[in-house]
């Protein structure tokens, strides 16, 4: 069930879906590598299997799940690239 006020806020809807679609069946070499080429680079290890990166041009940091055995869920990679202040065009073209 879409809960809409107009026309315009179910084609956010539907195109923040198409988004969302984009964004699956990363794995975490495939996000990494992309995270660098942005200018987040590791800072540290977190808590259990999770790493933070850092960009240090906007004082950003974003919290990463290192499992290297198992894709990244689109809504995880969603808040990363929130965290990040990344849009997707620009993490999927890098």
């Amino acid at each position: 069930m879409i809960f809409a006020k107009d026309a315009s806020d179910i084609f956010i809807l539907i195109n923040d879906r198409s988004i969302m679609n984009r964004l699956a069946w990363f794995k975490y070499r495939e996000v990494a590598k992309k995270l660098n080429a942005l200018w987040f680079h590791f800072l540290r290890q977190a808590k259990w299997d999770h790493e933070m990166r850092y960009n240090s041009d906007k004082n950003l940091y974003a919290t990463v799940p290192n499992k290297w055995w198992k894709d990244i869920k689109e809504w995880t990679l969603k808040s990363i690239l929130r965290q990040s202040n990344i849009d997707v065009n620009s993490f999927l073209s890098a």
